[in-house]
């Protein structure tokens, strides 16, 4: 126990952070288009309440928002396309600028695919050009009052 909280109620809570970073991570382009880490992002952002499922390259997530409807997105390595199914809603096709890769064990996704199937805002990114590193966070427009 620390201060006035106890670690370990907020240890187990599920919620959708308002920020999504990731840092350090390996620089993996394709021309102009920066890649980021899925699983890294996805789990910043939804603690506790996201599912991700790697099958022979198929990749499912659901995502379960304490706050909002489940979102379950559907993606291949290899391609640059995303299923996105929320409850009550059509299932979206959604393009991204190039397809989703695999790098050392890790699902690579280009940049746009957090704003295209997440709407989130891309706040930031740079590059460690003697490390070889890129670091980039989206705004999630999930702030909590």
């Amino acid at each position: 126990e620390t201060g006035y909280y106890n670690d370990d109620y907020y240890e187990d809570m599920a919620y959708v952070a308002g920020y999504a970073y990731c840092d350090n991570v390996a620089q993996v382009s394709e021309g102009d288009v920066y890649l980021v880490p899925l699983r890294r992002m996805i789990e910043d952002a939804y603690v506790n309440c996201s599912e991700i499922t790697y099958d022979n390259g198929n990749i499912t997530i659901i995502l379960s928002d304490p706050e909002a409807q489940v979102v379950k997105l559907t993606l291949s390595i290899g391609d640059n396309k995303v299923l996105v199914t929320s409850e009550g809603s059509e299932e979206v096709v959604y393009t991204t600028y190039v397809a989703h890769r695999m790098v050392d064990g890790m699902v690579f996704v280009s940049t746009d695919f957090f704003e295209k199937c997440l709407g989130w805002t891309m706040s930031e990114i740079s590059l460690n050009v003697l490390e070889n590193t890129l670091s980039c966070g989206y705004d999630t427009e999930k702030w909590y009052y």
